[in-house]
């Protein structure tokens, strides 16, 4: 038996958050598994290396807003949003998982964006990146920034590569569809507990 996409393991991890969070539904309400969210990022940098090594500083951003999160854990079964107010109570801004939620959701956005790009579309790879770029993430990075993620996503591998590394077109497609609402159910937090930072870094 083969191995499981990249696409298919990030499903199978959202699989597993969704189960943990209906099992815990009357307790923690609308609160996201914070492990369970943070295993499906580690699981999106597979996706992201699809694009080629230009991308690993991308990949360690991730990883590392990933450990903020997970370092705000007081329990494997804690939820996202209580960790976070949590932290913000304590003022400990340096070390809060906040901003590392807000830029895993933003990374989150653009994977989505990406794989619905090429899961429903027949445009290059550079056209689709090009545009799930603008679309998510452009808009919080500083010229400098911008620059750097234009010149990366102006060289990726071909469709076919992308797509042999990655899963199949209805594998990304699932992924979309059941990554987005977790990704708007953070967003919902995060504006309402003013933390979506909307300046560009």
């Amino acid at each position: 038996m083969s191995a499981p996409s990249p696409a298919r393991r990030v499903v199978d991890a959202l699989d597993r958050l969704r189960a943990g969070a209906d099992a815990e539904a009357s307790e923690r309400g609308d609160d996201v598994l914070a492990e369970g969210f943070c295993e499906a990022m580690e699981r999106m940098v597979e996706i992201i290396g699809a694009l080629g090594a230009a991308l690993s500083p991308a990949k360690s951003d991730v990883l590392g807003n990933v450990n903020k999160v997970r370092r705000a854990l007081e329990a494997k079964r804690d939820g996202l949003f209580a960790s976070v107010r949590r932290a913000q109570e304590g003022r400990a801004h340096a070390t809060s998982p906040a901003k590392g939620t807000l830029w895993l959701k933003r990374f989150g956005e653009f994977v989505c964006a990406l794989l619905r790009e090429v899961g429903e579309t027949d445009a290059s790879m550079r056209a689709c990146s090009s545009a799930a770029y603008k679309r998510t993430l452009r808009r919080y990075h500083k010229r400098l920034t911008r620059t750097v993620f234009a010149a990366v996503l102006a060289f990726p591998p071909s469709r076919s590569s992308f797509v042999s590394n990655v899963g199949t077109r209805e594998e990304m497609l699932e992924l979309a569809d059941n990554f987005e609402p977790i990704l708007g159910r953070i967003d919902a937090f995060l504006t309402i507990e003013n933390l979506n930072d909307p300046k560009p870094v």
